[in-house]
């Protein structure tokens, strides 16, 4: 019987999550802190302002979804759209993708760059909270999406606080 239990412990330290995990990018644009190794997907979309790249990063701990998306943001769309209306179309489309029921949405500047910030429900009613950065000409785009019963509703703020654009030092940021 101890043997079990010894062998069972030792199952769950194994299993143990890590720290948080400094993420850099490869190509040097942005440094932020995960609670766990991210699950990185890209895409491609053709538009009709151009080809949009997206870069998807997923980590998951204790029922929360900690999400770090780029977007690389057409040139032509840069000169037609501006920068409000970039960051309201992005809010515009998180909260459709998730089935939002209630949101609300302040602007929140990073350091000098122009940035919005939205608080929302889910369709399911899991609460959750995205921020918005245009910088070199990409959309950065941070979001938590927590269980109800949400123990990891702390380590959102270490997540977003954590996000340091390549040249900009945290002292410059909010």
């Amino acid at each position: 019987m101890l043997l079990v239990l010894l062998l069972l412990a030792a199952g769950a330290m194994a299993d143990a999550p890590p720290g948080w995990r400094t993420y850099r990018d490869p190509e040097q644009r942005f440094i932020v802190e995960l609670p766990e190794s991210p699950v990185a997907t890209r895409d491609s979309q053709l538009t009709p302002v151009g080809r949009v790249r997206t870069e998807l990063l997923v980590s998951f701990r204790e029922g929360a979804e900690f999400r770090m998306e780029v977007h690389g943001i057409p040139a032509v769309a840069l000169w037609i759209v501006s920068e409000q209306g970039l960051l309201d179309r992005a809010a515009d489309d998180l909260l459709e993708n998730e089935g939002a029921t209630h949101s609300v949405e302040s602007a929140e500047p990073k350091g000098h760059r122009p940035g919005r910030r939205v608080s929302y429900q889910d369709a399911s009613g899991r609460p959750g909270e995205a921020r918005f950065t245009l910088a070199h000409g990409r959309l950065y785009v941070l979001s938590v999406l927590w269980a109800l019963s949400g123990r990891a509703r702390a380590g959102r703020e270490r997540f977003f606080d954590s996000f340091v654009l390549a040249g900009e030092g945290a002292a410059t940021q909010r």
